[in-house]
């Protein structure tokens, strides 16, 4: 079994395996990759549909990162219509795959960090290829939102001779989907920074009890 194979596995058959390979590598004196595998940690619930979408779905995903590469060129050319037909492709390819991930049984959370992930893969080509990889430990980043809606459309079809140029385009207006995404986004760092808030909390009861732990010993001495 390789890494591939087992980010293929069931979440409930990954840590069994991930050690057993580790155990058989080590055995077999590959210490630096043994020592590799070990730290390979368990997909998400939602990184472990999205992996399962990895392999049973390709060509939908496929669709999406094509999708989403025409929706980029189309910003940047300032072309409406492609923009428009982009889109469309997007949601098409989204809607498919989040109606296998729902197969998959995940919990409302989960199935909106599969969307946003699959918004990411969209959006930036390496989302899309790490996505198409299937070896996700956690979802993907969601930068969808601001990676397709901070982009302008630019003038285009300048006619020969003009002395105005023409105005730039703004960005369309946001799909359901983006919204969607930015508001995940938006819920992900709020949650950052209240883990990072507990973190500091911590640290700092740590530091006191040392701090105190020391203060003991010098006494006592």
């Amino acid at each position: 079994m390789n890494r591939e194979e087992l980010y293929g596995l069931p979440g409930d058959e990954f840590v069994g395996a991930r050690d057993a390979l580790a155990r058989s590598l080590a055995k077999d004196k590959q210490r630096d990759e043994a020592a590799a595998v070990k730290k390979l940690r368990r997909p998400t619930r939602s990184a472990e549909v999205l992996n399962h979408l990895a392999r049973s779905e390709p060509k939908a995903i496929a669709k999406l990162t094509a999708a989403g590469d025409a929706l980029r060129k189309a910003l940047e050319a300032g072309k409406r219509d492609g923009v428009d037909a982009a889109r469309r492709d997007v949601s098409a390819a989204v809607d498919v795959l989040l109606e296998a991930a729902r197969a998959e049984g995940p919990s409302e959370q989960a199935l909106a960090e599969v969307a946003t992930s699959l918004q990411a893969a969209a959006a930036d080509t390496g989302s899309g290829a790490r996505l198409r990889e299937g070896c996700l430990e956690g979802p993907l980043d969601p930068p969808g939102f601001e990676a397709l809606a901070g982009l302008t459309l630019q003038p285009s079809d300048r006619k020969a001779g003009e002395g105005k140029e023409k105005k730039a385009k703004g960005p369309p207006p946001p799909t359901a989907a983006e919204r969607a995404a930015a508001q995940q986004r938006g819920r992900l760092v709020r949650r950052v920074e209240i883990a990072r808030a507990e973190l500091d909390r911590a640290e700092e009861a740590h530091r006191a009890a040392e701090a105190a732990l020391a203060e003991w010993d010098d006494a006592e001495a």
